[in-house]
């Protein structure tokens, strides 16, 4: 805890930045943001502190300028460090109890006023509070450069910035700031454009400024948000990390995500209905099915052609001009064998991770968790299912993808989408972010979603195991249906697509493989950061064994 008669002065000086960082390696810990959550830290140092305003010294801070932004190297007890963005503000007492109340995860630490040591105010997140809104998007609309102490800040306009970016220069427009933390932290700038900031950093280029990029000069029409700008880090190495990202900003209903809970709680409803009408099991008959689920079996088909536009945007708009970063490439056995490899160990990585949570699982999460232990046939099941995939040859490409592609990553516009974040899944090393691959990823990774989303609302309408078993063959419906909706318009509009396999059999044997990754992937994502939902993915791995145990013994005869 900071000693309160430190003031924000001092905590700026080079004598404090072992207590600066002390407290900054405090506040990151806790934050949905920090990625690391598996591992223990050893320490922290300051690698780098960028007045965002205000006049520097020749010692490098000098006049305290109102907002700073800080680069906190992390340690660890193994492995290699990591580098997290955080930008330093101070607001006075009553600000501060005001943030405690609404936004907590904002205060960083209490400090004393300078000249007054008896009267605290905050240190807190410049992102959190949105203080360093304007000065982080002043950077990139001005193509400025900031040095720090060691490293320079430096900010990127396109060309599609002037008309929104001299709005909002010009205007100062009002800022929102999300109240609940994200992965990220994205600032809006009222109905002309938004900042996103990364707070992990590291070397080489951003997926999402890649892909968002390319889709703004190659998708017509836009088929995501344009890129506007971007912040950049570079380090007195010469290595450039990418800070930030500006994007238009498009009016939407919210995303996609809360939209399926909405549609999902009245789908419930009308099951209850039925239930009570003395129907005990779901209806067979399409039109009862398509009455039952509503408009989101059509939406869900929207969102499937969307996203085969998207793919093909991303597969066919880099012929013939040299793009070799987005030119589609065959989809060789070495990838194969690369791809499979690396699903094994997380697999492996993955159960091991759960053998020692299985002590806080509850009884039904415990009860598939002991059908996966080492040596059991469901764990030898799927380790074969992953072998099958190289089994067959197929004749596909890769490319570009998401990466990330779920119902939280899409926004719903009446009855349109639009699909944003463009990172990757952020646990994921830089290089296997920008890697091309099977666009089939994505579509099973929104597939994963619809599960998800089911399951969402099950836990919320469900009171108690007896009414979770009668509205579990309801839930299993929805997202079934649902599922095919979205597949249905997908295969449709990507049709004779060059990474479409021809036979029907390899398209199921390729997309097989990417759910069991990416429910692996969710395996060890809840273990870390919600052992509550261990349950979900944990079904996933059970079904997918089960559905494919009768395939691995024949073929293993």
């Amino acid at each position: 805890m900071n000693d309160v008669n430190d003031t924000w002065t001092a905590l700026l000086q080079p004598a404090a930045r072992s207590r600066l960082a002390s407290l900054l390696l405090e506040y990151v810990l806790p934050r949905r943001w920090f990625r690391a959550k598996s591992r223990t830290p050893r320490g922290a140092q300051i690698a780098d502190l960028i007045p965002l305003d205000g006049p520097r010294g020749a010692d490098g801070v000098g006049a305290p300028a109102a907002n700073w932004l800080a680069l906190l190297a992390i340690t660890y007890d193994a492995g290699a460090g990591d580098f997290y963005v955080i930008p330093l503000a101070k607001v006075d007492r009553a600000r501060a109890d005001v943030l405690r109340r609404t936004t907590p995860h904002a205060i960083i630490a209490p400090v004393a006023c300078d000249g007054d040591a008896a009267d605290e105010a905050a240190m807190v997140d410049g992102l959190a509070t949105g203080q360093a809104a304007h000065g982080l998007l002043d950077v990139i609309l001005a193509d400025r450069e900031i040095r720090g102490l060691h490293g320079s800040l430096r900010g990127k306009a396109f060309p599609e910035a002037s008309a929104r970016g001299r709005a909002v220069s010009s205007e100062r427009l009002a800022v929102t700031v999300p109240k609940v933390e994200q992965t990220n932290s994205t600032l809006v700038f009222e109905d002309h454009l938004l900042i996103k900031i990364y707070r992990q950093v590291t070397a080489g280029p951003n997926p999402e400024l890649e892909v968002g990029r390319f889709l703004t000069t190659h998708c017509d029409p836009p088929c995501a948000p344009r890129v506007l700008g971007a912040l950049s880090y570079e380090t007195p190495a010469g290595e450039v990390w990418n800070v930030g990202i500006a994007h238009e900003y498009l009016p939407n209903d919210g995303d996609a995500w809360s939209l399926a809970m909405r549609e999902l709680r009245a789908y419930f409803d009308r099951a209850s209905d039925a239930i009570a009408g003395g129907d005990t099991s779901p209806p067979a008959r399409r039109t009862a099915i398509a009455a039952l689920i509503g408009r989101f079996y059509t939406l869900a088909q929207t969102l499937g052609r969307r996203t085969g536009q998207l793919h093909l945007a991303l597969a066919g708009g880099a012929e013939g001009n040299g793009d070799t970063l987005f030119a589609p490439e065959p989809l060789t056995p070495a990838d194969r064998l690369a791809m499979v490899e690396r699903a094994a160990t997380m697999l492996q990585e993955a159960l091991l991770a759960l053998e020692k949570t299985t002590d806080t699982l509850g009884p039904e999460a415990h009860a598939i968790a002991d059908s996966l232990r080492p040596n059991m046939n469901a764990r030898a099941c799927l380790t074969a299912l992953l072998l099958r995939c190289l089994q067959h040859p197929l004749s596909v490409v890769k490319t570009r993808i998401h990466g990330d592609l779920h119902l939280g990553q899409v926004l719903s516009r009446g009855d349109d989408f639009v699909i944003i974040d463009f990172e990757g899944e952020p646990t994921r090393p830089l290089e296997e972010r920008r890697a091309k691959t099977s666009p089939l990823r994505d579509v099973t990774a929104m597939a994963r979603s619809f599960d998800y989303a089911a399951e969402a609302v099950l836990r919320e309408v469900a009171a108690g195991p007896e009414r979770r078993r009668t509205l579990e063959p309801w839930a299993a419906l929805w997202t079934r249906e649902v599922t095919g909706a979205y597949l249905s318009a997908y295969l449709a509009t990507v049709k004779a697509a060059s990474f479409i396999p021809e036979r029907t059999e390899d398209l199921k044997l390729l997309m097989t493989f990417h759910e069991l990754e990416k429910v692996i992937y969710e395996l060890a994502y809840e273990i870390n950061n919600r052992p509550d939902w261990i349950e979900i993915p944990l079904r996933g791995l059970a079904r997918l064994a089960r559905e494919h145990n009768g395939e691995t013994h024949a073929q293993t005869r």
